[in-house]
């Protein structure tokens, strides 16, 4: 009996599969150890800083924009969802990573993997560094965020690693964080 390739349940199955891995147009944009931006089909691996900021291509629409209005001291707090618990940040444009309080660390399993020294409103100090394994906020996410791990830090920073990811726009009392352009 003549069968065609399309009544074959092995093309059938091949067919599913294709296009089940050719229909997936995202494309990852991760950092890797030198701060380079490298642009690929499969997620970040764990050397590198996944940004999960996918390129935007013809099929996928843009991501709402994220409004902040300042708050009552004259900050921009930003509710966040960080390794499945939520965290209150400040948007700190002037810190240069993602900084949390020892506390919030350990309470989202943030665990210090190295040491640095960094230059603070308070002067000096030594740091733990970490990974935020995810952070979500928004219809945002991020993966493998590098972090500095503060000891007196009253509150968590969200920093330029992770704001530079965005088209920032300050006007009056609110903060809009978009994707670039």
């Amino acid at each position: 009996m003549y069968r065609s390739i399309f009544q074959c349940p092995l093309f059938a199955l091949f067919l599913t599969l294709s296009f089940n891995v050719w229909s997936d147009a995202s494309v990852h944009k991760c950092k890797n150890q030198l701060g380079e931006f490298v642009y690929q089909k499969e997620p970040c691996s764990d050397d590198t800083q996944a940004l999960e900021t996918p390129i935007r291509t013809k099929a996928s629409k843009a991501k709402s924009p994220i409004i902040i209005e300042k708050g009552i001291g004259g900050d921009f707090h930003l509710d966040i969802e960080m390794n499945e618990i939520s965290v209150k940040f400040v948007l700190d444009t002037g810190a240069a990573m993602v900084s949390l309080p020892s506390a919030i660390a350990k309470s989202a399993n943030v665990i210090c993997d190295g040491h640095i020294t960094m230059n603070t409103a308070n002067g000096q100090t030594v740091a733990c560094t970490g990974v935020i394994e995810k952070l979500k906020f928004g219809q945002f996410t991020f993966r493998n965020i590098k972090t500095a791990i503060i000891p007196d830090l009253p509150e968590p920073l969200l920093g330029k690693n992770l704001l530079e990811q965005f088209s920032i726009n300050q006007s009056d009392n609110r903060m809009t964080l978009s994707e670039p352009e």
